[in-house]
């Protein structure tokens, strides 16, 4: 009975395998496994040997479709990535054309908004926005393709921003701290690049902003006091060129899984130079 079962088991797999075998032959299998047969060669029988080689094939194939299903994981994987990155444009690229409605229907004039007025809230919340996505791209081109719209929105709507009574800033506590800090030095390093012919470089902007974070985490320096190191470190051009830093192209944003890993340890050492940078730029300006 036992050898029965596994002839016509014996018999399937066939069939399965070798889906261009006749049926005749693979009945004749199922039929004739249980009769005596002949030892073969090292005294194994024919269907031993057959029952082998179909094991062997089966392997092969789980192989195969392990392989294949890890190369559709990894290119969804990438595909996903690149969606991400696509959708960060299709949005922001929403809210900035909604903004642009909005103004030009209600003519708003960035000199004379007053500290009620929601527009230039609803600008300062488009440019957080901005900042937040530019700084979880890795490639850095979100931050490339947005930096002349960040400059000039702030520069227009900096006095707005930084409106104060009583020596308190009134507009503040619409805005995390952070970024209240971050947007007074945006204003700063946007209007010394318009008043010296510079291209306003968002990248190196929030990487030398990065990099400060990390020195204030560590006590370096104190938080206070980041608004006007970020916009004196932004004015060094040697500082400044450094945060702009180019991904290299064999690691670049369309790549595989692998290469993202890579570009993330790549970030990773150049942040570190650039806050080692920093902090000897600071120790020498506080002992001269």
């Amino acid at each position: 009975m036992i050898l029965q079962v596994a002839a016509e088991t014996a018999g399937r797999k066939f069939a399965a395998c070798f889906p261009g075998i006749p049926d005749a032959i693979c009945e004749w299998l199922s039929v004739n496994y249980d009769k005596s047969q002949p030892a073969g060669a090292f005294g194994f029988h024919l269907f031993d040997i057959i029952n082998a080689v179909l094991l062997f094939y089966t392997i092969i194939l789980i192989k195969q479709s392990i392989r294949q299903a890890n190369e559709q994981h990894a290119n969804n994987s990438e595909d996903f990535v690149k969606s991400l990155v696509d959708t960060r444009y299709d949005a922001l690229d929403r809210l900035y054309f909604d903004l642009l409605k909005e103004r030009r229907e209600r003519a708003y004039t960035p000199e004379l908004a007053p500290a009620n007025d929601p527009y230039p809230l609803m600008v300062w919340n488009f440019i957080e926005t901005i900042i937040d996505k530019c700084r979880e791209d890795l490639s850095g081109n979100l931050a490339r393709t947005w930096s002349p719209i960040m400059a000039s929105e702030a520069r227009a709507y900096g006095a707005w921003l930084q409106q104060s009574k009583d020596g308190v800033f009134a507009n503040a506590i619409h805005f995390k701290r952070d970024f209240f800090a971050l947007a007074n030095a945006l204003i700063s390093a946007a209007a010394d690049d318009a008043k010296n012919g510079n291209e306003f470089d968002g990248l190196a902007f929030l990487r030398l902003c990065t990099a400060l974070e990390r020195l204030a985490q560590s006590g370096i320096i104190q938080e206070r006091g980041l608004p006007e190191l970020l916009a004196s470190s932004y004015s060094q051009p040697v500082l400044r060129e450094q945060a702009a830093w180019q991904v290299p192209r064999t690691i670049g944003v369309d790549e595989n899984p692998h290469d993202r890993k890579q570009r993330r340890q790549f970030q990773d050492r150049k942040l570190t130079e650039l806050v080692n940078s920093l902090r000897e730029t600071i120790a020498k300006n506080n002992a001269a």
